[in-house]
């Protein structure tokens, strides 16, 4: 569950590059917290920004559940069933920087509860505490 800071280095690695669709790929994926559901709502926010798309495919029931109760699912492009053809992979890169990683977790749990507002509840003594660790 530590892809996210990766993840969303490599998107805005891309997204330099002129690249304006995104393909997350889900197969295999068993479990998502809601720094990764926020990141994808970056990803998705910076993609139309660029006149492009965020898809997410190959989403199981139980993601696409996580993913709608926090109200992802209805703002992402999300294909279930959608099958790849053969893709080749990039490994995502190492990612060391804790001050990085930290500003993704804040900046995802805003994002969170900016989409929905409901998320205020769950997140918003969570986001505090963050911003409070910023400023020791």
């Amino acid at each position: 569950m530590n892809n996210s800071e990766g993840m969303y280095q490599m998107v805005r690695e891309c997204s330099s590059k002129d690249v304006v669709n995104v393909c997350i790929d889900l197969e295999g994926c068993e479990g998502i917290d809601s720094t990764f559901m926020g990141t994808l709502l970056l990803i998705h926010e910076e993609a139309e920004a660029k006149k492009g798309s965020l898809y997410v495919v190959n989403v199981t029931d139980f993601i696409l559940g996580k993913l709608d109760e926090l109200g992802v699912g209805q703002i992402i492009k999300i294909d279930c069933d959608k099958k790849l053809p053969p893709l080749s992979f990039v490994n995502l890169p190492d990612t060391d920087d804790e001050s990085a990683r930290m500003s993704l977790i804040l900046k995802a749990h805003e994002k969170l509860v900016k989409e929905n507002s409901e998320n205020g509840e769950k997140f918003n003594s969570f986001i505090k505490a963050l911003k409070g660790s910023f400023k020791k």
